[in-house]
Formats: structure tokens, C-alpha cells, sequence
């Protein structure tokens, strides 16, 4: 599912997950635009551009979710490129898309599952696109980090599927000789809190689309 930052204004606003007005959230989210130095500036929810504020939102609801006894991790994917082609933003996405729908879930909770009891065990993941700057194009397509697109996804584990997740952590632990992983480089999956969120989402101004998955939970 994709959503848009304006989507995402329009269902937080005015909920309890952005009134508190001075926190780490913040002084992170300011401290990245050169706004928070030191103790010199009172970094508050209101001095946050729209986009930061919906990151801030999200980190806020990845803090609940842990509170309510969910896992939370983050995955990396970089994607192979040929020689020639660089992929656009909306093929890195398709790339995740797939594998996530086709592979990945199914490790987690088995096929068919999108029926009820296993709805229930699928864990909310936001996808957002990253950017990757290759200083030497010529040696970008050997064994480097593909050259510009790759995805942070934030993930809230069901704790009935965390032994799964954690049989995943450390780099490279994906199937790469299954379909659905083929156009993956690398991986890396590793446990998170909940500030990672503003991390895995720093490019949201450039990118503001970015896939979404499972139920939201309250």
C-alpha cells in the first residue's frame, strides 16, 4: 500500500500521538536541520516542518507499539544494477514489494496470509526510499552498494513471529537464490527503537511515497 505525507497529515492530526511539545523526537529532527544546537534553542513540535512532523508522528506510533509488546526492527535492502541502467524509484519499490508480499511475510506467518488468524500476526512495516551516491560510477556494479535507490523498512513484530525475525538478524541472511530476492545485493536486518524511524525516513521530503504494510494498530 502506498500512502502520501499529506494522506498521513490528515489521519494524525489532532490524535495524542503529537502533543508532547519537547522531546528526544524532536531535538533529533532539529538537531538534523542545524536548528538545535546544544541547549541554546527550545526545539518544539511547532518549529518542525510538515514532513518532520509526520516522521515525528511515526516515531511516536513505533514507541506505542513497542509499548503495547511489539518488536521493533529495521531492514535494509540494496538492489543489484547492470551496467548501463540505473533503476528508477518506482522499480526499488516494486523490487521491495515484491519480495516483502512473496517472500519475506510468508517466512513470518506462512501462506494465505491475509486470512483472519494470520492477519492478526502481521506486523506493520513502513518502506521508505533512501539514496545512495556512488563518488566512482565506474566501479558502482561490482560488489558496492547499488549506486543511488535503496529501502529502510521499519518493522512492528508480532511477538509470536520475533523468533522468526531474529533467525533473520545480521547481513545477507535472505534467500538470494529465490525469485522474488533475485534483484537484492545486500540485506540487513537489525534490532531497532523507536528514533530509527526518523532515520529510515530522511529522505521523505524528496521521496513523499512510500509503501506500507499490515494493520495499524492502536
Amino acid at each position: 500500500m502506498n500512502i502520501t505525507t499529506t494522506q498521513l497529515a490528515n489521519e494524525l492530526t489532532g490524535t495524542d500521538l503529537i502533543k508532547n511539545t519537547n522531546d528526544d523526537y524532536i531535538r533529533y529532527l532539529h538537531n538534523k536541520r542545524d536548528l538545535y544546537i546544544g541547549n541554546k534553542v527550545a526545539a518544539t513540535y511547532n518549529d518542525l516542518n510538515d514532513v518532520d512532523k509526520i516522521r515525528y508522528a511515526w516515531a511516536k506510533q513505533f514507541g506505542r507499539y513497542e509499548q503495547q509488546g511489539y518488536k521493533l526492527y529495521h531492514l535494509t535492502t540494496t538492489y543489484k544494477e547492470t551496467e548501463g541502467r540505473s533503476y528508477a524509484v518506482a522499480d526499488v519499490l516494486k523490487f521491495f514489494d515484491n519480495m516483502y508480499l512473496r517472500y519475506f511475510i510468508k517466512l513470518l506467518v506462512g501462506s494465505h496470509y491475509n486470512k483472519p488468524a494470520k492477519k492478526a500476526m502481521q506486523p506493520f512495516v513502513l518502506a521508505f526510499i533512501d539514496e545512495h551516491e556512488c563518488l566512482d560510477r565506474a566501479h558502482c556494479f561490482a560488489d558496492r552498494f547499488a549506486a543511488r535507490y535503496h529501502v529502510h523498512a521499519m518493522i512492528a513484530a508480532h511477538p509470536a513471529t520475533c523468533a522468526k525475525l531474529n533467525a533473520l538478524l545480521g547481513e545477507n541472511t535472505f534467500d538470494f537464490s529465490n525469485r522474488w530476492c533475485r534483484n537484492i545485493m545486500t540485506s540487513c536486518l537489525t534490532e531497532a527503537e523507536p528514533m530509527r524511524v526518523l532515520y529510515a525516513s530522511k529522505m521523505l521530503a524528496k521521496h513523499p511515497d512510500y509503501q506500507f504494510y499490515g494493520v495499524a494498530m492502536n
